[in-house]
C-alpha cells in the first residue's frame, strides 16, 4: 500500500483541527456556546419558545462565525468593516486645477491692489 502526499505542504500550513485553523476553531466555538447559551436563556429564563429562540441567536451564531471564517483579500471580516467604515467617514478631497497663467493673474491682482493703496496713502500725504 502506498500512500501519496500532497506536495502542497504550504497549502496544510494553518491547519490545526480536521483541516480548520486556530482562528476557525476559536471562533467556531464561540458561536457554539454563544448560540447554546442564549438558546437556553430565552428558552428557560423568559419562557420563549425553543423554535423562536433558536431564530432569534441564528443573526448572533452567523455574525460571530462569519467573524473566524469568512476572509477577502487576506482581511478578516472585522478588518473589512473597519476599513469600510473608514472609507465612509474620511473627508473628501478636493483638487483644484489652476494654470500658472491664473496664478500670475491672481498674484498680479494682489499686488495691485497693495500698490493702488499705497499710492493712495503717498498721495495723501504729498498733498497735504
Amino acid at each position: 500500500m502506498t500512500k501519496t502526499i500532497n506536495p502542497d505542504v504550504a497549502a496544510f500550513k494553518d491547519d490545526f483541527f480536521k483541516g480548520l485553523s486556530l482562528r476557525e476553531c476559536v471562533f467556531g466555538g464561540i458561536a457554539l456556546l454563544a448560540g447554546a447559551g442564549g438558546i437556553l436563556l430565552l428558552h428557560f429564563y423568559f419562557g420563549v419558545g425553543i423554535n423562536t429562540a433558536i431564530t432569534l441567536c441564528m443573526p448572533v451564531i452567523g455574525i460571530i462565525g462569519l467573524c473566524g471564517f469568512y476572509q477577502k483579500n487576506g482581511m478578516t471580516l472585522v478588518q473589512l468593516v473597519r476599513s469600510s467604515i473608514r472609507l465612509i467617514l474620511q473627508k473628501p478631497y478636493v483638487y483644484e486645477t489652476c494654470t500658472t497663467n491664473e496664478r500670475s493673474e491672481m498674484e498680479d491682482l494682489n499686488d495691485g491692489s497693495k500698490r493702488s493703496k499705497k499710492r493712495r496713502k503717498q498721495g495723501r500725504n504729498s498733498g497735504v
